[in-house]
């Protein structure tokens, strides 16, 4: 092998070894941060986001969360069972829980089939009938409404190990010796929408302009955005199947003020108001299917 050869040989050999060399301390230096990444995932405890539910009242399974019994031209019953007004709203009771959260956002959306109008309102639970100032019973339905429960253990897990949370009322306390098994609520504070806290002329984020009952489906207006991604390029809507959005956001989990530094699960009680005109025909006699949402999201500072 003449001199020549013998040089690009060795430069080969060179380059192949400092290629190995930087190879070699590149892999220890790579594998070194993995495993340093590794042992510090380890260590970090990994927090799955909270999750938060719709419920019936008493922090029950949202199955008994019904909707239903909405009747015209009844009356409300008096305790003696004697009539009292006409019936023009009835109120359903419902409550978000979860893993605790400072404050949570509540939605509403739904159809306008009906000559309903939507309101909610915070609850205020009691474990006896309601009374005047003079200590006679108020009204079934029109002053409190009352609910069944269907669960009586000692601190019920609504959810399981996985998401605990406990029901408010434990049925076996000594100062519920007789073992409550009805709760009754009365309608506490109104919920106030974010657009009305905008100031802007309606409780709804998405309203048809001129119209009490229907959302708007102009796309020309930065409201559709809100549903934007539900349509699509789609415009061939029924009007009253268009959902209307309400929300409220920033509603605290707990009154507690040492909530924050217990972290305990929660639960929140609320009123679902539905009204309707009940000297109107056609609410009467058009009788109509409508789909109601409601949401709960965490919030995060």
């Amino acid at each position: 092998m003449n001199e020549k050869k013998r040089k690009i040989v060795k430069k080969i050999e060179i380059s192949v070894a400092s290629l190995c060399t930087f190879g070699l301390a590149l892999g220890v230096v790579v594998y070194a941060w993995f495993n340093h990444e590794r042992e510090i995932a380890k260590m970090q405890k990994v927090k799955a986001p909270d999750q938060l539910y719709i419920n019936a009242a008493h922090a029950e399974d949202v199955v008994y969360f019904k909707l239903s019994g909405i009747e015209y031209n009844t009356h409300w019953k008096k305790p003696d069972n004697t009539e009292d007004d006409v019936c023009y709203y009835k109120d359903y009771v419902f409550s978000v829980s979860g893993e605790y959260v400072s404050t949570f956002t509540l939605q509403l959306a739904h159809t306008t089939n009906n000559e309903f109008t939507y309101k909610i309102y915070e609850a205020n639970r009691s474990l006896t009938i309601p009374t005047d100032g003079s200590g006679a019973q108020k009204i079934y339905g029109k002053d409190y409404v009352a609910y069944t429960l269907q669960y009586d253990e000692d601190g019920n897990e609504i959810f399981g190990d996985e998401a605990p949370v406990f029901s408010p009322i434990k049925v076996s306390d000594e100062e519920n010796a007789a073992k409550a098994s009805i709760v009754y609520y009365t309608k506490g504070d109104e919920l106030h929408s974010d657009s009305e806290s905008w100031d802007i002329p309606q409780k709804y984020l998405n309203p048809k302009s001129g119209s009490t009952v229907l959302a708007n489906d102009n796309k020309n207006e930065d409201v559709f955005e809100i549903y934007e991604d539900t349509y699509g390029d789609y415009s061939n809507f029924e009007a009253h199947a268009m959902p209307l959005y309400w929300q409220k956001t920033g509603i605290p989990s707990s009154d507690d003020p040492d909530a924050e530094s217990k972290r305990e699960p929660f639960y929140k009680e609320f009123i679902l108001h539905i009204e309707w005109n009940a000297t109107s025909k056609a609410a009467e006699t058009n009788k109509e299917t409508d789909i109601i949402y409601l949401a709960a999201k965490a919030e995060y500072n």
